[in-house]
């Protein structure tokens, strides 16, 4: 057995150091697919602050940016940007977000749109909703 190991070149810690790297590779795994409890919420990070809604609600919201007023519609549990003051309107040719982690940004206007699971403390703060 112990030729095995020398013709391997294994130092006598490297099965340890395995194993160690193994465990922490799947806890990491675990950690970052772990599934958190809560419905979906849509956080909206502007100039003016950050705000949080339902996804589970309709509505249609206008969030001041640095260029003007971003138009985002919650529709059906997906989010998009129905209108912005930006001169090349990507954010609203993206198509609409409703898994979680998934996100669409206005950089010209800075408003930037995200979709989480909700936390423990409720944020729900709405804004200027039309």
């Amino acid at each position: 057995m112990s030729s095995f190991f020398k013709t391997l070149k294994i130092k006598p810690l490297d099965p340890i150091f395995f194993v160690l790297f193994l465990a922490v590779s799947v806890f990491s795994i675990f950690a970052v697919y772990k599934e958190k409890s809560g419905k979906s919420v849509l956080i909206i990070n502007s100039p003016e602050g950050e705000y949080i809604y339902d996804m589970n609600t309709n509505r249609e919201l206008k969030i001041k940016g640095t260029l003007g007023y971003s138009i985002i519609r919650i529709k059906d549990g997906s989010a998009f940007f129905v209108d912005s003051p930006c001169p090349n309107k990507t954010c609203v040719q993206c198509a609409p977000i409703h898994n979680d982690f998934e996100w669409i940004a206005c950089m010209p206007n800075q408003v930037f749109i995200r979709i989480e699971k909700e936390s423990d403390t409720n944020n729900d703060t709405d804004i200027s909703t039309f």
